[in-house]
């Protein structure tokens, strides 16, 4: 188990990472104004959906497969531009 103070190190800086806007809230601001409210929660339905895949992936160890044969990397790769 990870020692206390190696966890509240990661949680600080997860969310100041989290609270911080970026290009991503400014384009998803932008989005929102010039078209709608609807496209905008798509939008943001959209991104969640994407976090949550690769948030299941990581979990699930992909990383490692994806270290161990690099043809998977690309493979994702593409499936993520379609």
């Amino acid at each position: 188990m990870p020692e206390l103070q190696i966890v509240l190190s990661f949680l600080v800086t997860a969310l100041v990472l989290e609270l911080t806007p970026g290009p991503n809230m400014a384009w998803l601001a932008m989005l929102s104004a010039t078209a709608g409210r609807v496209a905008g929660l798509a939008a943001v339905a959209g991104i969640t959906l994407g976090l949550a895949v690769q948030a299941v992936l990581a979990a699930l160890g992909v990383a490692a497969a994806i270290e161990a044969w690099p043809w998977l990397y690309r493979v994702l790769h593409i499936a993520g531009v379609g």
